[in-house]
């Protein structure tokens, strides 16, 4: 198992600086190859949910300032990825034969010619822009799922903190409809990236997903912690992960965490800092998502505070 796709969704603000340069740093260490997605929304999208009664003067304003819009986000976000991209081999598709798909959708990037040109290796990184005209969620529910990992950015505060924003939603989307993980990159940088790792275990199906998502990092990490919160049957459950990890040389050690006035997330964040680590390995949603959205919860604390780059799995 390793990472040989990085589906990267850009939204034409200063987060896709973020996400791309967690992807790059991803794609360098696996080989694999990035595509920066830029999904524009369709104006006529905007008519029909603000269009009802409205005269043709005030439709057709609506319209234009969709256009602009969406001409200045994909600006923006072609910016951000030349500027990621510079120096870096691009394709448009491997060395094995690629058949075009047909009809509207991200098949083909907007500005692209010929998709016969600029192979790949199937050894080395590469990078990709692509841009479309649909709805970003179910684009990027579709899209994603043909991908091994898909990279989002945190808010420029570090955190998803503003949860009716437009990457948070994209966040959501990507780890709850594309079935693949979800690392989110946080503004400080890719540094490091899995030499530290720490996995906030539960022995929920949602931790042994992310689990399996991380083994492609564990074979190049200098350090594996193990995070459990709680009773003495967490860490039970810890030293079996510890186990299983060995089975596979990765040498991992236990940390159980007491988490004293502070919630559960909040214990997490503080002791993965302490271990030194630039990884956190965790299962997302464990229970529902919109109840975690109203009260609060792991997942949504974990996203909502500033700390490393998160691996996340549903």
């Amino acid at each position: 198992m390793t990472i040989r796709t990085i589906l990267v969704p850009l939204f034409g603000t200063d987060g896709d600086k973020t996400a791309l340069a967690a992807a790059v740093a991803v794609a360098r260490r696996f080989e694999a190859h990035v595509e920066a997605l830029f999904v524009a929304a369709d104006p006529k999208d905007s008519v029909l949910v603000l269009g009802d009664g409205m005269s043709t003067l005030m439709l057709d304003e609506i319209m234009r300032a969709a256009e602009a819009t969406r001409e200045n986000r994909l600006m923006v976000a072609r910016t951000h990825f030349q500027a990621a991209a510079a120096g870096l081999p691009e394709a448009t598709r491997p060395v094995s034969s690629w058949t075009r798909s047909q009809g509207r959708g991200c098949a083909r990037p907007a500005s692209e010619g010929s998709l016969d040109e600029s192979p790949s290796r199937p050894d080395g990184m590469t990078i990709r822009w692509r841009d479309c005209v649909g709805r970003v969620d179910p684009v990027i529910a579709a899209e994603g799922r043909l991908f091994d990992l898909v990279v989002i950015a945190g808010t420029e505060a570090g955190s998803l903190a503003r949860p009716t924003t437009a990457i948070t939603d994209a966040y959501d989307t990507a780890l709850l409809s594309t079935g693949r993980p979800v690392l989110v990159a946080r503004p400080a940088g890719p540094m490091g990236l899995g030499r530290v790792m720490a996995i906030a275990w539960s022995g929920t199906l949602e931790a042994s997903r992310a689990v399996a998502a991380a083994t492609p990092w564990f074979a190049q990490a200098e350090q594996v912690h193990i995070l459990t919160v709680g009773a003495s049957d967490m860490a039970r459950m810890g030293e079996r992960l510890a186990s299983s990890l060995a089975w596979r040389g990765v040498e991992a050690k236990m940390s159980l965490i007491e988490p004293g006035n502070d919630s559960i997330g909040a214990a997490i964040l503080r002791r993965t800092a302490e271990v030194g680590g630039d990884l956190l390995v965790m299962g997302a949603y464990g229970r529902n998502r919109m109840r975690e959205m109203i009260w609060g919860g792991v997942t949504r604390h974990v996203l909502t505070h500033p700390g490393p780059m998160v691996l996340m799995a549903h």
